[in-house]
């Protein structure tokens, strides 16, 4: 017995001897690894919500960090990866030789001077798990601080950096200076860091491709009760959405419209099959789907197949169309039901017209329908059969054996129909910002409206966060139209249409 305590007095002298050569002090700087491992952050802002405008969330970096312009060395930010055995179940994490795939990044560092009174160590934290839903559940509904707490969204769970109770945390550094183009200049991070301890926390802010209300299903922790008007809703961008179909199923659009009439034979006829390939992605030749066509397809009920489309089904897996949407708190998937069916607009009276949706899964002889986390998920490129789905758009000219965007009512949300091969609008915007497609919603920032009347750290850096990402000097966006009302005389960035009053239900109109 007496060893035993011996043993145990050793130890305890062992580890308070490491502690006081290995703590080092923590000032506002982030010099290496051992202050990411032992000095907590003074300051913390947690964001969540839409991947569509992660860029704009970037380009706020700057604003926030002191951050270097050269190799990392003189300004130390760090960019923090979660590599939690959690993570990486839940999809928040990654691995070290696919930093992309997890959903959650963190940026550990001093703060500009100018932020506060004087100058703190920062955490921010922006995880886009699950999309737009789950951001604004983080920070309408009630969240239980701790370790991953029974009843929480799995997207609260985030790396945290500092020791835990006098026990330094186990980030490790991956190497050397990392650089991002940011605000379009070139920042440096002094390094990735990949770190294992998480803990649930609730968003400071969300950042949603719809207005709160237009959120198709939020986590069971936002209570019904819950009261929009005291959460402030800050417009952000007009951003633009389009329906994706894989190759398959777009020259079989092709062929059928080619067939009836409404696509000339130049889309699918040449010398030899390369001539053939080179007329199917002109986008002269782009396919159109009526909106009536796919309402049909994704309303809660009714025969689903191709054929909606106007297409040949025989029982096989060439002709099973698999329906690629979102998952329920994606605002993307809010967007989609928006558009189509109307779905959030029937809040509060008879009179509305929403339409229930398919919400289901479902897999049979013709048809299927698959819920995925991510647009990537979305825009998967499957080998066989037809899919088709709803995403943010992005600037991408037409491609064989790719996905590829579609035309909706015969509007193109991608390009003019006498561009060239690979030709596209710019930035992705064009269409949209200018009127001439009109699948678009107001993306906002949502915060809880106790910030704007009582300062602290967060308000100060949820305030900033927002002004940075309306700028439409700061940054330049794929897929979205600015409207922070700097003088245009084009589309170039700004959007010429906005939905009345902000609200996604009404209809676009000219500024």
């Amino acid at each position: 017995m007496k060893l035993k305590l011996i043993a145990v007095a050793v130890m305890s002298l062992t580890a308070s001897a490491s502690f006081a050569q290995t703590k080092p002090t923590c000032g506002s700087t982030i010099t290496d690894i051992t202050h990411i491992n032992w000095c907590a952050p003074e300051a913390t802002l947690f964001i969540a919500g839409s991947s569509a405008l992660k860029d704009n969330i970037n380009a706020v970096l700057p604003d926030l960090f002191d951050m270097s312009t050269t190799d990392g060395t003189d300004k130390k930010v760090y960019r923090i990866f979660d590599k939690s055995a959690a993570g990486l179940v839940n999809g928040n994490g990654t691995t070290n030789s696919d930093l992309t795939k997890g959903a959650a990044v963190a940026y550990y560092g001093t703060s500009k001077s100018g932020v506060f009174g004087t100058q703190k160590r920062l955490l921010v934290i922006y995880n886009s798990n699950n999309g737009s839903g789950a951001g604004v559940s983080l920070v309408m509904g009630a969240i239980k601080a701790g370790k991953l707490v029974s009843g929480n969204p799995i997207e609260s769970n985030n790396i945290y950096v500092g020791p835990t109770k006098n026990v330094a945390n186990t980030c490790t550094s991956l190497g050397t200076a990392v650089s991002a183009t940011l605000n379009n200049a070139t920042y440096y991070f002094t390094s990735n860091v990949t770190c294992t301890n998480t803990a649930d926390m609730q968003a400071d802010l969300a950042i949603s491709d719809v207005r709160a209300e237009e959120i198709y299903k939020f986590y069971s922790n936002v209570a019904k009760s819950v009261k929009f008007t005291n959460f402030t809703q800050v417009p952000i961008a007009l951003q633009g959405f389009g329906l994706v179909v894989n190759w398959n199923m777009y020259t079989a659009l092709q062929d059928a419209q080619v067939t009836s009439g409404a696509l000339p034979t130049s889309c699918n006829t040449g010398a030899d099959a390369a001539a053939i390939l080179t007329a199917r992605i002109l986008p002269a030749c782009q396919p159109s789907i009526r909106s009536v066509d796919y309402a049909t397809l994704v309303k809660k009920d009714g025969t689903k197949s191709a054929a909606i489309f106007g297409l040949a089904v025989d029982g096989t897996t060439a002709t099973k169309l698999t329906l690629l949407r979102r998952d329920d708190a994606s605002g993307t998937q809010s967007a989609s039901n928006i558009y189509f069916l109307r779905n959030s607009c029937q809040i509060g009276t008879a009179l509305g017209g929403g339409v229930a949706v398919l919400d289901e899964v479902t897999d049979g002889t013709n048809f299927a329908m698959i819920k995925h986390a991510t647009s990537s998920g979305v825009r998967s490129n499957a080998a066989t059969g037809y899919t088709i789905g709803a995403s943010a758009l992005e600037a991408r000219a037409i491609a064989a054996n790719q996905y590829n965007y579609v035309k909706i009512d015969g509007m193109s949300p991608t390009a003019k129909s006498t561009s060239a091969s690979g030709t596209v609008f710019a930035k992705g915007r064009e269409a949209f910002a200018k009127g001439d497609y009109n699948f678009a919603m107001i993306a906002y920032g949502i915060y809880n409206k106790s910030l704007d009347s009582a300062m602290s750290d967060k308000s100060i850096l949820v305030s900033k966060s927002l002004t940075a990402m309306k700028d439409s000097t700061r940054h330049d966006s794929t897929g979205i139209a600015y409207i922070d009302g700097v003088t245009e005389t084009t589309w170039a960035k700004q959007a010429l249409v906005t939905r009345a009053g902000g609200n996604n239900c009404a209809p676009l109109l000219k500024n």
